[in-house]
């Protein structure tokens, strides 16, 4: 009788993993480093995490570079791409899901550098460096740089301003934030940011609208953030990642209304 028990639960456990269904999401190309070393993208990641779980969806991260991500998404080999940007352009082929966390686009240039403000640079002259298709590469463009430097390795415009063959980097404060913590010996004076923050920006995941199975995962999910916002392990989760009340606050407003 017991070992029948025993069989049945096994069963049993074996079929809501089955039920569970199994999602690819492009990731970036340092996911795993980026979950200890910054904490916008950590938490955003763990209520995704936290969010899918409940709708009996596994994530499967593929690492991946920017333009790799978009290409995987264009040709179905993931469902979904998370840490983008939203914008308007992107909005007319991507369901964007509800805000995950936080970050800030800003010009960074190295700390022996006089130049502490954006308005103070030379644009004519000064090189910049950015990922290829990015939204830094927009804010770039915007602010007037005339010699951009756009590439799909992210790592090799931090080696190139190292050289000094750049002047200057636009990236988001999570991606500058890994890249001093794990590459450079001391990071407390890796990188110095120019003011003021170029945009601030939520962390998101999202679907292409051409795919409507992942728009429907995209739904799902979601709809469980809706319901485990106000649960107390999501705020414990903010002050675990050095948030104060507040920004847990302001996330709990960017929601819809029955989040207030």
């Amino acid at each position: 009788m017991h070992h029948a028990l025993l069989v049945i639960c096994l069963l049993l456990t074996s079929l809501a993993v089955i039920a569970k269904e199994r999602v690819r999401i492009a990731v970036f190309d340092e996911h795993s480093e980026f979950l200890v070393t910054h904490t916008g993208y950590g938490l955003a990641w763990e209520i995704l995490e936290l969010a899918a779980e409940q709708a009996d969806i596994v994530l499967l991260p593929q690492e991946s570079s920017w333009t790799g991500a978009l290409n995987r998404l264009h040709a179905g080999k993931v469902k979904m791409i998370f840490g983008v940007l939203k914008t308007k352009e992107r909005q007319s082929w991507l369901q964007f899901s509800l805000p995950l966390g936080q970050d800030k686009i800003r010009v960074f240039t190295g700390p022996e550098n006089m130049i502490n403000q954006v308005e103070d640079i030379d644009f004519a002259s000064a090189r910049v460096g950015v990922s290829a298709k990015s939204v830094s590469e927009q804010h770039a463009r915007a602010l007037g740089f005339k010699h951009i430097y756009a590439i799909r390795e992210r790592g090799n415009l931090f080696q190139m301003l190292s050289s000094g063959r750049l002047d200057y980097l636009i990236f988001g404060e999570a991606f500058v934030g890994y890249f001093c913590k794990t590459a450079m010996a001391n990071s407390s004076s890796c990188l110095k940011p120019l003011l003021p923050v170029l945009q601030h920006t939520d962390i998101r995941f999202a679907a292409p609208l051409d795919n409507p199975d992942a728009v429907a995962l995209s739904h799902r999910i979601d709809q469980q953030i809706r319901l485990l916002a106000t649960r107390p392990d999501i705020r414990q989760l903010f002050e675990r990642y050095q948030y104060s009340e507040q920004d847990y606050q302001t996330w709990l407003n960017s929601l819809p209304v029955e989040n207030r």
